[in-house]
């Protein structure tokens, strides 16, 4: 008899403890923001070539305890420049000294949960002038094969939410070493503080207790 109460309390507050801490996100839409310094057409003499497409889908998903996180796939970044030569496109004609300019961009939540709202993930983004393709001319080495031409480096998000919850927005940075190379640029949220419980979670925890005593007493009483 005692062995089933003990079991049931347990049960009781386990779920009541559930309940407290399980954080439910809604990501209702993404977007990127590329800065200034970035031509999302791929040909210009003065702005870097890039694509940035992010996911139009619904991102849903519950986070239980502290450290808990979630991993889904944001978008992806396309390095596309090119040059105009005498009105046409020269493609990978390099990036040149004026590219390298006013290169962040950022990216976009949109939530409905657990908190509304628009949060955004800012990153830096560096470009090496010079020659994008790996290639060599007779002997003479010109761009080495995994020579970096562009990096995005994302700095993390602290985001509060209700009743003293926090999470963090973290984004993968990207390196590319070649023209017309696509990387999928992906999205860990990891749940850093689990909210307070409401009220009505202690009222719960406390309305479980009380029946677990009640049937205590009912089996000493028989």
């Amino acid at each position: 008899m005692k062995t089933s109460t003990k079991l049931l309390a347990g049960l009781a507050l386990a779920s009541a403890a559930t309940c407290a801490s399980a954080v439910q996100f809604n990501v209702t839409s993404q977007s990127f923001t590329p800065g200034s310094g970035y031509n999302t057409g791929g040909t210009s003499t003065s702005d870097l070539g890039a694509v940035f497409s992010a996911s139009g889908l619904n991102e849903l998903f519950a986070l239980a305890t502290v450290g808990d996180f979630h991993t889904y796939k944001f978008g992806a970044v396309t390095l596309y420049d090119g040059e105009l030569f005498n009105g046409f496109a020269y493609i990978d004609g390099g990036i040149l000294g004026n590219e390298t300019n006013d290169l962040t961009v950022s990216a976009n939540f949109q939530l409905s949960s657990p908190l509304t709202g628009l949060k955004t993930v800012s990153a830096s983004g560096t470009a090496v002038a010079g020659l994008i393709n790996p290639r060599t001319f007779f002997d003479a080495t010109l761009e080495a094969n995994g020579a970096v031409d562009l990096t995005i480096d994302w700095a993390d998000e602290l985001v509060d939410f209700g009743n003293g919850g926090r999470f963090r927005i973290s984004m993968n940075d990207l390196a590319f070493d070649h023209n017309n190379q696509t990387l999928d640029q992906n999205v860990t949220i990891t749940l850093v503080t689990a909210p307070i419980p409401e009220p009505e979670t202690y009222a719960l925890m406390l309305a479980g207790l009380g029946v677990v005593g009640f049937m205590a007493r009912r089996r000493k009483q028989a």
